[in-house]
């Protein structure tokens, strides 16, 4: 399912921004 997909994706990107700031989440994904 692509929502669930997309869930797993955001929860890997947030816990990149805990881990070390927010410039790779926002480079992967320009939409948020």
């Amino acid at each position: 399912c692509f929502a669930s997909m997309f869930v797993r994706q955001v929860r890997q990107c947030f816990s990149a921004v805990w881990a070390d700031g927010f410039p790779r989440c926002r480079h992967r994904f320009p939409v948020m």
